[in-house]
């Protein structure tokens, strides 16, 4: 399904931001919640401008890191 792509991509680039750059040689798994009450408007700003304009619009919760050792 096209969502699960997008909220696949979000949460991608922020683990990517957010942990990649602080451990950049950890092996990690990554699952997140995706909380947005305006729905339409911010996934055709994230198709259309990317990310950081969706944003806005859209709250990203409960990000969970789990770190393989």
């Amino acid at each position: 399904m096209e969502r699960d792509k997008i909220y696949e991509d979000l949460t991608t680039l922020i683990v990517k931001m957010l942990y990649e750059e602080a451990y950049p040689q950890e092996k990690y798994l990554v699952t997140a919640d995706y909380i947005n009450g305006k729905e339409d408007r911010a996934w055709k700003h994230y198709k259309r401008d990317s990310y950081f304009h969706a944003k806005v619009d859209t709250c990203i919760a409960n990000i969970m890191v789990i770190t393989k050792r």
